[in-house]
């Protein structure tokens, strides 16, 4: 699905909104960020190249997530892991099943 407004395209899955963390998909690995959510912007408009996760705040903490991405572990597992297409989300389901281990203690 597409919107279109002042005659640009804006596909949600390339619109990321301040709080949403972001990863590069393509390139060096353990490249994260967080939007600020104090950015003066309200939305951005991210390439194919990158992948946003928005972290839901009553479960997690952005800045959490942010940091369990840029261990040097984390990203030495996804370096040893699969090929390059499939890093990025069995890091996404690493981080899942941590996040859920932690929380049940």
């Amino acid at each position: 699905m597409t919107f279109v407004r002042g005659g640009h395209r804006i596909f949600p899955a390339n619109t990321a909104y301040p709080g949403d963390v972001l990863f590069t998909q393509r390139g060096t690995l353990g490249q994260v960020g967080v939007i600020p959510r104090d950015t003066r912007f309200q939305r951005c408009i991210i390439s194919q190249s990158q992948m946003k996760l928005t972290v839901d705040p009553t479960i997690a903490d952005a800045r959490y997530v942010y940091y369990f991405f840029r261990l040097p572990a984390t990203v030495q597992k996804v370096i040893n892991h699969a090929s390059l297409p499939q890093r990025l989300l069995f890091l996404l389901q690493m981080f899942s099943e941590t996040f859920t281990n932690l929380s049940s203690h």
